[in-house]
Order: C-alpha cells, then structure tokens, then sequence
C-alpha cells in the first residue's frame, strides 16, 4: 500500500490497517521523536483514553519500539505538564464514585482556584487526573453552584500554556467524550487551513468506538454534518474514504452519567 500510494491517503489507508493500540503507539511515538515536540497529539491521546487503553498503548510501545512510553514522556516535557502526563501514563484513574466526596473535591477545586490569589496546579491535578470521570461529572455540577461559573472557566483564567490544556481535554472528555472529538474536528476545519493529519487521526481512532456520536454532537453543535464540513476542507481519493468511515447521520446513543 505505501508503495503504492502517497499523501495525506496514503497516511489514512496505514491507520486503518494498524491495529488501535499500535496506531496510538506510532501517534506518540511521531509526536515525540526528532526536533520539537507536538504537546496537542500527547494530550490528545493520554487525555481521552482510559486506563486499560493507557496500559496497551503502553505495552505496544514498547513492543515496537523497544523503548518505555512513561520516560519518552519524561525526557519530551517538564513542570506541571510533565507530571500531568506522567499521571496518565500510569493509568491510575479510580473506578466508580463517592457522593460523599463530591461537594470535598468541589471545593478544594474551588480553593485550589479562583477562590485564593494564585493557583495551586498539584491540588487541581490531584482531583482532575485521579478521580473516575462518573466521579467528576458530579463535581464539575457542584462546582459550578458553588462558583456559579463553569470548571472550564476556571481553567482559562488560573492555568496557562500545555498544562491549561491538559486539564480543559480531561474535563471535555469528562464531561462527554464525542463532545471533546468533534470539537477537535471543528478546530481541524476552521479558520486558515485544515489539519488533514487530525481528520484522520481523530475519525480512524474513533471509527469503531463512538464516531456515530460524535457525528451526531457534531450536527447538534455546529449546524452542519461532519460529511458535509469534510466537503470543502479535503478533495479526491482522502474525501471519498474519509466519508465512507463517517457513514451517514445516525441517532445518538445512550450515554451513561
């Protein structure tokens, strides 16, 4: 196939003939090696999978590359962001959740925030990066009675850089995860240009796991139909495959709170 082909096809036929977990290994793996570092793709992945998906991606990794994923990580960032991705990558998020430490961690996110000048990042990152995500989608509700402003605003306002992003991805993804793709799919397409690479990053990864809902939040958010944002951002060959895995519109599916 690669002799065969070429471009941003020849880089979406690869995609759908790895397999998920390897494909999430070569993504990381690009974003780390040569010159420069690409922190979007690190948060992408290490920010919207979940802690058996972490631990196979780690296992590939180090399967085909022959190097751990954890001290790439390490040796590729620093500071706070460097200790969010470190928390990710040892997939420790808890399972389930505890009413009665919803409105505790509500408010030690509030007083790790806006509440006090000055941002204690550890605390945020302590809640963000450990509690289930069932877990905080309740505190993200309390929170916001609390403040009477959304988590994300919060976020804006007291963390800067790699690390606000960070954060601002595991809330998204929290919250919703189809809502945390097609947003993502929206930044591919808008303004100057479009981010081929996220298109078939995003739909190959999500093509068997909930890119029919994150077709319908698409719809429901943007006023348009992914296939048809896709109609004037990509031409050929990549177009017609790109819209055969997006399929036609499809119902929403159930999502559990």
């Amino acid at each position: 196939m690669k002799s065969e082909l070429s471009g941003d096809l020849e880089n979406c036929i690869t995609a759908l003939m790895m397999p998920r977990f390897e494909y999430d290994a070569k993504l990381l793996r690009d974003a780390m090696k040569g010159a420069g570092t690409d922190e979007s793709i690190l948060v992408e992945i290490l920010c919207s999978r979940t802690n058996d998906e972490i631990e196979q991606i780690k296992e590939k990794y180090n399967e085909v590359y022959e190097r751990d994923l954890e001290s790439d990580l390490l040796s590729e960032t620093s500071g706070c962001f460097e200790k969010l991705l470190q928390s990710q990558c040892n997939a420790g998020r808890e399972e389930g959740y505890d009413d009665n430490s919803v409105e505790e961690d509500a408010v030690a996110l509030y007083e790790a925030g806006e509440a006090e000048l000055g941002t204690n990042e550890s605390k945020l990152m302590s809640i963000l990066c450990q509690r289930s995500y069932q877990h905080l989608r309740r505190v993200f509700r309390k929170y916001e009675e609390l403040s009477e402003n959304p988590i994300e605003t919060a976020i804006e306002n007291e963390v800067s850089g790699n690390l606000k992003d960070g954060l601002l991805a595991i809330i998204a993804f929290a919250k919703y995860p189809p809502t945390f793709f097609a947003d993502r799919l929206h930044n591919a397409m808008h303004g100057a240009g479009t981010d081929e690479d996220a298109l078939t990053r995003i739909i190959v990864s999500r093509a068997e796991i909930d890119l029919a809902n994150v077709k319908y939040v698409y719809t429901q958010k943007y006023e348009k139909t992914l296939g048809d944002a896709l109609e004037g951002e990509v031409s050929g060959d990549f177009k017609k495959i790109l819209k055969v895995l997006i399929g036609e519109a499809e119902e929403e599916y159930e999502f559990e709170d």
